[in-house]
Formats: C-alpha cells, sequence, structure tokens
C-alpha cells in the first residue's frame, strides 16, 4: 500500500503492544514502517515487497515478466517495441521489467522506445497521453507497445480509441501485469499473468510453517526466498 503518514502505523498496537505472531509484508512501504517491523523480532514475510534477501521473500521474477512481454510482440513480427510505463515508482517491479523488455530488444537487435508517461487523473495528464498517443502512431504505424502494468495497458488502449486507433487493428499491445479485473473488461489484451492468490496462500502457507509452534526444517524461523517464473497466459 502507499503511505504517505507513517505516524497512525508506528502508535498501533501491533507495533507497541508486541502482539503479533508473525506478519507477511506487501508491497511498497516506508523505510520508518520496514524498520519498525525488523525490530519486532517475529517471523516475516516479504511478498512482493522492496526487501529481497536470501530468505523469507516471494516475488514473482520481474525482469522475466519484462522479457515474456517483449517476446510475445516479436513473435507477432514487432521490428520495435514501445516501453510504455511511469517515469518512476517506488516499486521493484517497474525497472525490472523494462530491464527485461530491453534485455530482450537488444538479444533480438530490435529498437526500444521509452514512453514514460504520469498515470494520474488530471486533464494536462491525459493531453500529454494523448499527444504522446498521436505522435507514436504517425512515427511508427502499427507500434508494438509492452505496457508496465494493466492500468498503464487500459489507459492506452481508452485514449487511443477514444482517437480512432484500435488495438490489433493500428497496434498491438501487452501488458506485464495482467489482472482478474482488467481480463474481464478486455478479454482478448494479451498479459503475463500476476499470479496474486497463489502468491498469497503461499505466504500464509509459508508463514505458518516458520511460526513457533511449526518450526522445522533448517533454519528455524526461515526459508529459502522464492523466485516466481513469470509465463505468458
Amino acid at each position: 500500500a502507499e503511505i504517505d503518514d507513517d505516524r497512525g502505523w508506528l502508535q498501533s498496537p501491533a507495533f507497541s503492544d508486541q502482539i503479533l505472531a508473525g506478519l507477511i509484508v506487501v508491497d511498497h512501504l516506508p523505510p520508518k514502517i520496514i524498520d519498525r517491523i525488523r525490530k519486532l523480532d517475529v517471523p516475516t514475510i516479504w511478498l512482493d515487497a522492496n526487501v529481497w534477501e536470501p530468505y523469507n521473500c516471494i516475488r514473482r521474477d520481474e525482469k522475466q515478466a519484462g522479457e515474456v512481454a517483449a517476446h510475445y510482440l516479436i513473435q507477432q513480427g514487432a521490428t520495435t517495441i514501445v516501453w510504455l510505463g511511469s517515469p518512476s515508482s517506488r516499486h521493484f517491479s517497474l525497472p525490472l521489467r523494462f530491464q527485461g523488455v530491453s534485455h530482450a530488444c537488444r538479444t533480438n537487435a530490435i529498437p526500444c522506445i521509452e514512453m514514460k508517461l504520469d498515470y494520474a487523473h488530471h486533464e494536462s495528464v491525459t493531453r500529454a497521453w494523448e499527444d504522446a498517443i498521436t505522435e507514436l502512431m504517425q512515427h511508427h504505424p502499427k507500434p508494438a507497445i509492452a505496457a508496465y502494468d494493466s492500468y498503464y495497458a487500459q489507459r492506452f488502449i481508452t485514449l487511443a480509441g477514444f482517437l480512432g486507433y484500435r488495438a490489433g487493428k493500428d497496434y498491438h499491445i501487452v501488458t506485464c501485469d495482467g489482472t482478474q479485473m482488467l481480463h474481464s473488461i478486455i478479454p482478448e489484451l494479451p498479459a503475463v499473468p500476476f499470479p496474486r492468490q497463489d502468491m498469497g496462500r503461499l505466504a500464509a502457507e509459508k508463514l505458518l510453517s516458520i511460526l513457533p509452534s511449526h518450526r522445522a526444517s533448517p533454519p528455524a524461523g526461515k526459508f529459502p526466498s522464492i523466485l516466481i517464473p513469470a509465463t505468458m497466459a
């Protein structure tokens, strides 16, 4: 979750009263919260988080997700790939997905164009998107686009549609982060699935296995970190 004010977290009874038996930390958190979590001295699993250590971490291979997305576009005949994403992000996945896309482009001698746009729903941002889409379509007929996530893919498809461009007909697009919501809206959109439910279930199982009453094999309270392969749907 995105947190701008961490005072409420630091004052939570979960921290002050030490009532937690274990903890699953998801996504990115402010450094103060991460430091406080480490001081709790309870079994902690970092799930899709900005923490990656030899033990107790679970995340998808985000670089591989970018490579898979790019290879899909290459198989569709792409001669140039456009990376569509944010100029910056607090989440670790943004640079890794871009690394994957750019690596696939380099190994296949295909140019990679960066299209970095803010996501905020402001009129000026929307105009910037429309201008960028118009320029892209004018200079690169039927471009192949690798979108950072489902939100970027959906926004491109929506705004391109307003401008008269259709996916499949005027451009190809794939997202590095497929979601059930996006699939229900645009079922035909190619995506590298993100197995959120499976990862959550795995994190819960692993946490139970390292709680004090379930301590087993080595080392107690720990399990080797897991990097989940990314595959195309």
